[in-house]
């Protein structure tokens, strides 16, 4: 590539079309994740011994803890390579993330290899499966260390605001990790094998990703001998201060759990599992619906076009609420019922967890998109206080209420750190927006929330008026809530551009 050439997305379509487009694709891509994975567990828990299956789990879910980390690299470089001003640049930022995700991968594919071999001998379990289970680690191992430097093109696809195509790149491969997980179940291959297979998604999304680039000629080139150690050490500190912030949230999720188990035992803990699928079902949805926000919102910034900025953070904030209140509010409604015919009877009691849980989901959705405008801007320490500040407010709370209330304490202490937060994330996150209160209030809360209260009183008469005992009522009961919602922000707020807009995204 003689002269470089600007690094623009792709043409012909409008932003906030492809931006759209992308989170729908990504939302199936989650659809498609959630059915492989159930068809993957029914078919690992019909095939495999209880002590098979306990090894298989136990050492995938080793490569899931270390992907997170991966995960904190990416926001480095789809934030590096968006922000590129020319196809130069672009290629230097796709050279250093290509490095920096090398070496992450061989370091995680270690201590995948090394520490999950040495993890599987301290389970009690026979010589046999024990070998299996240290084979299958070193096979996860290598798969990482070679998966992970491939993600790097999905990362590209996405900084190029190609969102789409990345998105299909998520579903392919978690197709292919069932796939190979079934195929490998049915021809009887040995545990080692299967291990592997299921902790693939990496490779797999990774390569796909590569075949994408690489046939439609979309590729970068490499040019290590112009990276210089001092973009390497800004590349890190980012990814380190994005590591720092988000394991704060998974201390506070093992520390709930583990005040659960220690005060309350055994039983509750299985309750609180209940109460967080939820949890982690609406946060899960919600998340997808940030993924295309993060390099778009790099552009921006590096051409410095605020205006689009302030508008990207009211209306997208708007969207964000409406995509995600009306599913949050009706999981309230209907916690009962649904944990019932899902994870039966035992379970109902988990029901005031899970809605006290599901409260921050209502919360959080406001703050998401200005969240991601601070990382972007790389104003890393003040979310760094908010969130090991809401961590340590959230354990002290949390022991407290649940040696006093039982189980539901736990989830009040996260709903309550989480509000009582707020206010010191407002006066950074907004700090100089040109955004007021009353725009918030006018283009997002109120049609939001105010939809949301009149399904949740919807939604309770229909409680009363149907006995909602089995799992089709459940299901009918709730799709039309969430439809009804939906339908209803459609028609009475979104103006005559917006619903242009959506149905022209329905119609491709």
């Amino acid at each position: 590539m003689s002269e470089p050439e600007p690094a623009e997305p792709p043409e012909g379509s409008p932003l906030a079309a492809r931006m759209a487009r992308g989170t729908a694709v990504q939302q199936g891509a989650l659809g498609v994740a959630i059915v492989t994975g159930l068809i993957s567990t029914t078919a690992l828990a019909r095939s495999l011994s209880l002590a098979e299956f306990g090894v298989y789990g136990f050492v995938v879910a080793l490569a899931g803890y270390l992907y997170f980390v991966i995960g904190t690299a990416e926001a480095a470089a789809v934030n590096e390579m968006a922000a590129a001003k020319d196809r130069h640049h672009l290629d230097l930022a796709f050279t250093r993330s290509v490095m920096v995700y090398t070496v992450f991968g061989i370091l995680a594919g270690l201590t995948i290899a090394v520490g999950g071999a040495l993890l599987v001998g301290v389970l009690d379990i026979s010589p046999a499966l024990a070998r299996q289970g240290r084979l299958g680690a070193v096979a996860i191992g290598v798969l990482t260390a070679t998966g992970w430097t491939a993600k790097v093109f999905q990362d590209f696809l996405r900084a190029t605001h190609r969102f789409s195509t990345a998105g299909v790149c998520e579903a392919v491969g978690n197709v292919l990790v069932c796939a190979g997980v079934v195929t490998l179940l049915v021809v009887d291959a040995p545990l080692w094998c299967v291990i592997a297979a299921g902790g693939a998604l990496p490779l797999w999304v990774g390569l796909s990703a590569v075949a994408v680039v690489t046939v439609s000629g979309l590729g970068c080139t490499l040019r290590p001998r112009e990276v210089r150690s001092a973009e390497i050490r800004s590349f890190l500190k980012f990814s380190g201060g994005m590591l720092v912030i988000g394991s704060s949230d998974l201390v506070i999720n093992s520390l709930d759990r583990t005040v659960v188990g220690v005060l309350r035992g055994a039983p509750a803990l299985a309750l609180y599992e209940a109460a967080s699928k939820l949890n982690l079902l609406v946060r899960a949805w919600a998340s997808n619906l940030s993924i295309t926000i993060f390099p778009v919102l790099s552009t921006l910034r590096a051409n410095d076009d605020r205006d689009r900025e302030r508008d990207l953070l009211v209306l997208g904030t708007r969207y964000i609420l409406a995509a995600t209140v009306g599913p949050t509010v009706t999981l309230m409604v209907l916690s009962k019922p649904l944990l019932g015919v899902w994870l039966g009877d035992r379970n109902v009691a988990a029901a005031p967890t899970a809605v006290v849980f599901l409260a921050v989901r209502l919360a959080a959705a406001t703050l998401s998109i200005a969240g991601t405008l601070v990382a972007v801007t790389r104003r890393l320490r003040q979310l760094t206080i908010y969130s090991w500040a809401m961590a340590g407010v959230n354990l002290a709370l949390s022991v407290a209420l649940t040696a006093w209330l039982g189980l539901i304490g736990v989830a009040i202490g996260t709903t309550v750190a989480f509000i009582a937060l707020i206010p010191y994330f407002v006066s950074f996150a907004f700090k100089g927006r040109d955004v007021s209160v009353s725009d918030f209030m006018r283009a997002a809360w109120i049609p939001a929330y105010g939809l949301g209260a009149i399904l949740a009183l919807v939604l309770i008469a229909a409680r009363l008026a149907f006995p909602l005992d089995h799992v089709w009522s459940v299901l009918g009961v709730a799709l039309a809530g969430v439809a009804g919602y939906w339908a209803a922000f459609l028609v009475f707020v979104l103006d005559e551009g917006e619903r242009a807009l959506v149905r022209t995204i329905v119609r491709r």
